[in-house]
């Protein structure tokens, strides 16, 4: 997985992760190790569009005569067989008959090309991380990717080519009988056309250039990158046995030339009648009226049908597919010519050493004078590297160190943080006598020279390759214990929550019809999820649990506010998170978090973990636990607007939940809380952004507001917070109601740019979720 941007010099290192049972019995199917893919990033933007420009002239100057051939046969009035038209324009206008408007095409090609080649990668790319970031197949994302990208690079092209595109294809048919004015060249055709149809004229037939090569160039790009995978999985399959497939260049283009050559003849096939039209229109005049669609169509389908629009077929067939062979091997060429020097993605580097061994081999062979001068005779200067293939899924990697002597030449070995894995070593100097230097390295593991040094080919060339078989200490698998569960296809992609932010009174029917009214306007804000304070319809204290508890059991009368919930939550069909009541059940207390579907059912219900006991003299002493008992559960609940795990208040200060939330696949996690003037001002927004940070998601707060006549005074500041420790959101003390937008997009994003799951040491640390490893369930 390497880009050969060296003649005379390669290193690479390439993987494909197993697991434990592959490595015992051997992989079913071939390993292939391609090329690495250069993206928009990595590219020289100017040499690109320069030397695409003069690579691109070379490859239409070749092509051109076919494109006049079919242009001539689209227009032909009576048809004539190609082989005629071809005969006809050889013995009345020579060589250069072929070549009529070549010049006026060439002048157009630099800003066209840097138009379609710049609006090709960047949409490539961008679409590419799009569709993977919702979840899409790689092998669909990346057919659509390539098919958006067709797309784009041809309305972008067609900017500045159908002007030249009407000029030359004017000129091409001179000489035929279906030539509407003479010109003496490009620039005597652009003035007459300007004059007598003005800008209009230049763009005659804009609109079918646009129907025409937007979809052709999105069924050739998504046709190539198809039939790419579907050529090389053939070639993985036919091998069979876990054999390795290490292919050389000249395999890669030819699969590329194959799959270019099949994906033009299916663009050419399904867009000829398109193209047909368009040329049509930019070519002939009806009487002296500008040529329209309608027109265009009627005068097709008396002259033959479907037959008048397939004319051509053959040339178009053959220019298209030997145009796209041409251009995707010149396209892949151009790409890694314009490469920026170190443009290359590297590893993440994590020292961690392997086997020493290894090392010590590697640093005698490089520490060798004789191995240093002969590199510097046969290129002038040392150049390793090591590039990993974008696309692979498995992109923390760790580049094992050792300690280099003064003289020595330090090897890049890079490895992925995978349990078992299995990967191919390859040096390719350019000089014969370095076959003795390279013994040492035979000794590593199953080394084979595949490539001998040829007797007589300058310059001489090895090609050694080492198979490696290192296991990892690396077991992020193993971090949790049972293993983590993938991160679910949340129900909505993005979605509104309300944060309340209630006064808290003594009446406890006044903040019942408060929080009603609160839940209310959110759900008119557009909110699908409502979440409220911690103890929000009794006021904070140890005297007042008692007096204000619901037996939520019993509902009705006994549990007014629990009532009031699930009605609210069925007659607006929303999610709300009930913040928090003091709940009795039999002679205990619970500090209890109530969640309710759209339909008013009961989702699940949390009972506060952790119970807050503080005293700092002078300051505050509050303990929970003399009325309330803890909670022995972690909950965590499936709801419309995705997987939710609840925390209550100081459920917050121990990040072992959400840990186990984030391992049993939580989107959202949820905590009323009242943290008091106290610890708020230190801890409260601290506390959120460590969980959200730490665990990658969203984390959503809400307190009640702050009362400073009451015994236990609150923080207030309800707070969202993204998956990157960002405060999306926030408020202050007074009573308020927040209404933001949570993006789950945002979750992928930030776990496939920082993806701390697999950087877990499971070597050194397990978190163990005693719940699901009794249960075996969620």
């Amino acid at each position: 997985m390497v880009d050969e941007r060296s003649r005379d010099w390669e290193y690479k290192m390439s993987f494909m992760a197993a697991t434990e049972a592959e490595e015992e019995a051997g992989a079913a199917a071939a390993e292939i190790h391609l090329p690495a893919e250069v993206d928009w990033e990595m590219l020289d933007k100017w040499r690109f569009f320069v030397m695409g420009a003069a690579l691109f002239s070379g490859v239409s100057a070749t092509l051109y005569p076919a494109v006049v051939l079919k242009t001539r046969l689209q227009v032909a009035q009576p048809p004539s067989p190609c082989l005629r038209a071809a005969a006809n324009i050889l013995r009345h206008e020579g060589l250069r008959g072929f070549y009529r408007g070549f010049a006026t095409s060439l002048a157009g090609t630099i800003p066209a090309r840097a138009l379609y080649m710049g609006a090709l990668e960047a949409t490539k790319s961008t679409v590419g991380a799009a569709t993977l970031r919702l979840g899409v197949p790689e092998t669909t994302a990346s057919v659509a990717a390539s098919a958006a990208a067709g797309l784009s690079a041809a309305v972008a092209a067609q900017v500045v080519w159908t002007p030249i595109d009407v000029v030359s294809q004017r000129l091409m048919v001179q000489g035929s009988a279906a030539a509407a004015a003479k010109y003496r060249g490009g620039v005597d055709a652009f003035k007459k056309i300007l004059y007598s149809d003005g800008i209009r004229g230049l763009y005659r037939g804009f609109g079918m250039s646009i129907l025409t090569y937007a979809p052709s160039n999105a069924v050739w790009w998504a046709s190539y990158s198809l039939s790419q995978r579907l050529i090389w999985g053939c070639i993985g399959y036919h091998m069979g046995g876990g054999g390795e497939l290490k292919p050389g260049q000249g395999t890669v283009v030819a699969v590329q030339g194959v799959s270019a050559a099949v994906a033009g003849g299916t663009s050419a096939v399904v867009t000829m009648p398109l193209d047909t039209i368009k040329t049509r229109m930019q070519v002939l005049d009806d009487g002296g009226d500008r040529m329209t669609i309608g027109r265009t169509v009627r005068s097709l389908i008396r002259e033959g049908g479907w037959r008048a629009c397939y004319r051509g077929l053959g040339p178009r067939w053959a220019s298209t597919s030997l145009s796209a062979t041409t251009m995707i091997t010149t396209y892949e060429f151009l790409k890694r010519l314009s490469a920026k020097d170190g443009s290359f993605p590297g590893p993440l580097v994590v020292r961690q050493p392997i086997p020493f061994e290894i090392y010590g081999q590697l640093n005698t062979l490089f520490s060798k004078d004789a191995f240093r001068r002969i590199l510097r005779q046969s290129q002038g200067k040392i150049m390793p590297f090591a590039f990993i293939w974008p696309s692979l899924k498995l992109k923390i990697l760790r580049r094992d160190s050792y300690q280099p002597s003064s003289s020595s030449v330090e090897p890049k070995l890079s490895i992925p943080l995978t349990r078992a894995m299995r990967g191919g070593f390859t040096i390719r100097p350019s000089s014969a006598p370095l076959l003795t230097a390279y013994q040492p390295l035979l000794r590593l593991s199953r080394g084979t020279i595949n490539r001998p040094i040829p007797a007589t080919a300058p310059p001489p060339c090895l090609r050694l390759t080492t198979a490696l078989a290192v296991r990892s200490a690396f077991q992020p698998d193993e971090a949790t214990v049972p293993a983590p569960l993938p991160l679910p296809v949340p129900p909505v992609s993005k979605f509104k929550i309300a944060l309340c932010q209630l006064s808290v009174t003594p009446d406890k029917e006044r903040n019942i019809a408060r929080a009603r009214k609160a839940i209310e306007e959110a759900a008119g804000r557009g909110a699908q999820l409502v979440l409220l304070p911690e103890i929000w319809n009794s006021p904070y204290s140890n005297d007042n649990f008692p007096v204000y508890a619901e037996d939520i059991e019993s509902v009705g009368d006994a549990a007014p506010s629990f009532s009031m919930l699930s009605e609210a939550a069925r007659s607006l069909q929303i999610t709300i998170i009930g913040g928090s009541i003091p709940e009795r059940s039999g002679d205990r207390l619970y500090n209890t978090c109530c969640v309710f579907g759209t339909d008013g059912k009961l989702l699940g219900k949390h009972r506060k973990i952790h119970l807050f006991d503080i005293d700092i003299p002078g300051e505050i002493t509050f303990k929970e636990s003399n009325t309330l008992t803890a909670g022995k559960h972690a909950t965590i609940v499936d709801t419309d607007v995705g997987r939710i795990g609840i925390g209550i208040c100081h459920d917050i200060r121990f990040p072992e939940l959400a840990i186990l939330y984030a391992a049993r696949g939580a989107h959202l996690l949820c905590y009323p809380g009242a943290f008091n003037i106290t610890t708020g001002s230190l801890l409260w927004e601290l506390m959120q952004r460590a969980r959200a940070a730490d665990n990658q998601l969203f984390v959503a707060t809400c307190s009640p507001a702050r009362d400073t006549g009451a015994c236990y005074i609150a923080w207030g500041h309800s707070t969202l917070v993204g998956p990157f420790g960002e405060v999306i959101a926030t408020t202050d003390h007074e009573e308020a109601i927040i209404v933001e937008e949570v993006d789950y997009s945002l979750i992928e994003l930030r776990r496939s740019s920082l993806p701390l799951d697999q950087q877990r040491r499971g070597d050194l640390y397990r978190l163990v979720d005693v719940h699901r490893l009794n249960s075996r369930g969620l």
